[in-house]
């Protein structure tokens, strides 16, 4: 596929102060989320039934990994903003300077949720819920519109989507959710499950490794992650290795811990039908508030209008479609969801970039189903 054409990005990063490591009594200002927001031309507010698609990169992935599909909604939605992310430790959101940075565009004094990681999947939604607030209360873009948000979640990204969704439908006391946020679409591509996975240590020292160089992290998209390799733009295999060896320790660790895939999200899902009622450490990994489930689908309003649909790669060798479909999309359906599958023919893991027009023809249906 050949690059992807040109469109405007606007880049918003927030940031927090942290103590500065060469001089001690001062701070520096760190960025912990940043987004690259595509706008429509017109300058009139969005209406509210206008979505905003918001879309969660992949363990690895950064908000550049979605500019062919931004690049593409630009085309076949041209009134749709998109918002694509970097998660903390990842493209423009990397902590590895320490040097305060000029002129951030937001800044929040407590960006990470009370989980013991700061890129714990409870952490990143935590970000991402500041992230949400800023493009209310600053009105980043007129055409920008929380209120009809589709959220777009790939591998990581996808239990990172989960968790969104479960703390904006159902919100404990200690949510920072802003309540006039809504999701009305969620498409997760190659889904990382809501249930818990621990790695033998062995295992995460490999994975750990495997994103050390761009040599070994080349070999990773080759090898496991891409079907073939040569149907890509060269450029864009390029940035992607590029974002991938990019990753702070801590975001590399974030995941292969205990609040990452190790998480627990089935609780906070469960709850938003009222089918039960958890508190425990597992969940907590998963919702912002220390696991602690608030009010079933009563009186939640919208559950009803969420759509969910699951795009798996045939020749995914990281989330084989057997446990796609009996994890995910299995679990979902039982908690109550209405979820969609579509098999993606002559693919692998990177779905975003191996099939990004099968992402747009996705998103495009369900923008004109809202």
């Amino acid at each position: 596929m050949p690059s992807p054409t040109p469109i405007p990005l606007k880049t918003l990063t927030l940031t927090t102060s942290t103590p500065s490591p060469t001089k001690p009594g001062t701070s520096n200002l760190t960025p912990y989320i940043s987004a690259e927001i595509y706008s429509p031309p017109s300058s009139q507010p969005a209406s509210t039934s206008t979505p905003t698609i918001l879309l969660l990169p992949f363990w690895g992935g950064t908000a550049a990994t979605y500019t062919p599909i931004q690049s593409l909604l630009a085309t076949h939605l041209p009134t749709i903003p998109s918002i694509a992310v970097s998660y903390m430790g990842t493209g423009n959101a990397t902590l590895s300077s320490p040097h305060p940075l000029s002129s951030p565009s937001s800044s929040c004094t407590t960006p990470n949720s009370s989980s013991s990681h700061p890129n714990s999947i409870a952490s990143l939604t935590h970000h991402l819920l500041h992230l949400l607030q800023s493009c209310l209360l600053h009105q980043q873009s007129p055409a920008i519109n929380t209120r009809a948000l589709v959220v777009v979640g790939h591998s990581m990204g996808a239990k990172i989507a989960l968790s969104l969704l479960s703390n904006l439908l159902n919100p404990n006391p200690e949510s920072i959710a802003p309540p006039n946020v809504k999701i009305r679409g969620v498409l997760l591509l190659a889904p990382a499950p809501p249930s818990p996975l621990v790695l033998p240590k062995g295992v995460r020292e490999g994975q750990l490794a495997a994103y050390e160089s761009l040599e070994s992290a080349r070999g990773a998209v080759e090898g496991v992650l891409v079907h073939e390799v040569g149907r890509m733009d060269g450029e864009v295999v390029r940035g992607l290795v590029e974002g991938m060896v990019g990753m702070s320790r801590g975001a590399k660790e974030g995941w292969l811990g205990r609040g990452g895939m190790g998480g627990d999200l089935r609780g906070g899902l469960r709850g938003v039908f009222g089918r039960e009622e958890v508190s425990g450490e597992g969940v907590g990994e998963g919702s912002v508030g220390e696991g602690k489930v608030g009010r079933g689908v009563e009186g939640v309003e919208g559950v009803e209008r969420v759509k969910i649909k699951v795009l798996a790669g045939v020749q995914d060798k990281v989330e084989r479609i057997e446990r796609v479909e009996e994890e995910t999309v299995g679990f979902l359906r039982e908690v109550g969801f209405e979820v969609d599958v579509r098999r993606v023919e002559e693919c692998g893991h990177l779905i975003p970039l191996e099939k990004p027009e099968v992402v747009v023809e996705e998103l495009v249906g369900m923008v004109e189903g809202i």
